[in-house]
């Protein structure tokens, strides 16, 4: 399985802010290190798949709060790119997505839940 590096997490939240707004830098960098490194975790640890690991990104960059501006942007365009990756592709109306976000970031949602929206949309 292949997982986002920071320089490509770094990337994408810059293409964001740059297309949407928002404040660059971080609040907390230890936190974006943690976050990426927790879908590699439980793939590793768990036997997680695909869609578990993309709602880990979501998840975990969302509730991190390791930038300024956009850690829910990120945490959704992360797992995402994380689908593309692999072959699929997530194509959830944008309404959609961002409720799911808030929701996660409001703590109304678990991560498992997350993976059930992202195989709810995914189609190879």
């Amino acid at each position: 399985m292949n997982f986002l590096t920071k320089e490509e997490l770094l990337a994408l939240h810059d293409a964001i802010l740059a297309l949407h707004g928002g404040e660059p830098g971080f609040l907390n960098e230890s936190m974006l290190e943690s976050a990426l490194a927790a879908p590699q975790n439980r793939h590793g640890y768990e036997g997680a798949g695909i869609a578990e690991c993309a709602a880990t990104y979501a998840f975990h960059i969302t509730k991190a709060h390791a930038f300024v501006d956009g850690n829910k942007r990120a945490g959704a365009a992360a797992a995402l790119v994380f689908l593309k990756i692999h072959g699929i592709e997530a194509a959830p109306a944008d309404d959609e997505l961002a409720a799911m976000v808030l929701d996660v970031a409001q703590g109304t949602m678990e991560s498992t839940a997350v993976a059930r929206f992202f195989r709810k949309h995914a189609r190879r």
